[in-house]
């Protein structure tokens, strides 16, 4: 299971190991008394299976790389060092193997599992929100639907990605669209014959759906995103002041002026 353990540098030990044959590893760092393990994917495939497999399941640290924290340890405990690397390796592994991934994408959603559709290209706290609430209001472990075609319904939530859709049977909740549909895309979606609307974003959104392609779209609206506090408090991380931040989507950060150190801080 473990292919290798060796020292990186004089505080971080790299335990190296494969999911599904791609290269993987669980770094020990060794700070003030403590171990913290991180799990780290060496290629863009892999990178992307593990945002999308421990989203909700470890904290997402960006620095030189992605490392997704999977624990912290006593550094004089080294029993619990090693049950927590054994573990965690195990479950990766199998997550790889019992739901149905771009490694394998013919395997079936077991029970336990759910077809979430979300965006993951890259690393994105908006995207993230979506298989996060799902997994808490449902006790299912999400699975991306996005890059795997697998049987029964998935179930499309936070982002502006209705125009990202490739299949049918979907339900979609809460979702967006980018822009106005057309072309390419419009004709896409109006080959879809089981596409259910339980609700969207939106009144523009709605407005698209049912004037473009007939859908029937109810009178339901709101980012699931809304629902966040009643399962997350945040931490402050600074005390409170009476500024403002706008964190505009990336497309839109043109439309900004440029911050000033005076005016509403921008993000």
């Amino acid at each position: 299971m473990i292919n290798k353990i060796w020292q990186y540098d004089a505080h971080t030990l790299v335990v190296s190991f494969n999911i599904a044959g791609n290269a993987a590893s669980i770094d020990l760092s060794f700070e003030d008394g403590q171990v913290i393990g991180s799990a780290l994917g060496r290629d863009t495939q892999l990178k992307r299976h593990l945002r999308n497999t421990l989203v909700g399941k470890a904290r997402l640290v960006i620095d030189s790389t992605e490392r997704h924290i999977l624990g912290t340890w006593l550094a004089t405990d080294t029993q619990a060092i090693v049950q927590g690397v054994t573990d965690w390796t195990s479950w990766l592994k199998n997550q790889a193997e019992t739901a149905p991934t771009e490694y394998d994408p013919s395997l079936s959603l077991s029970p336990d599992h759910i077809g979430v559709f979300w965006w993951d290209n890259r690393s994105n706290f908006g995207d993230a929100i979506g298989p996060w609430l799902v997994e808490r209001l449902t006790g299912s472990t999400p699975v991306n639907s996005r890059r795997v075609k697998h049987e029964g319904r998935s179930l499309m939530t936070v982002g502006s990605i209705i125009g990202h859709l490739d299949r049918d049977h979907v339900d979609i909740w809460g979702t967006g669209l980018m822009g106005p549909l057309a072309d390419a895309r419009l004709k896409r979606l109006a080959s879809y014959e089981d596409v259910k609307v339980r609700a969207v974003r939106g009144h523009k959104t709605a407005y698209d759906l049912r004037r473009q392609l007939g859908w029937h779209v109810p009178d339901i609206y709101g980012d699931p995103g809304l629902l966040l506090p009643r399962f997350y408090k945040p931490r402050k991380s600074a005390p409170a002041s009476d500024a403002v931040a706008v964190v505009p989507h990336y497309a839109h950060a043109k439309y900004f002026p440029p911050p000033q150190p005076t005016k509403t801080p921008r993000i």
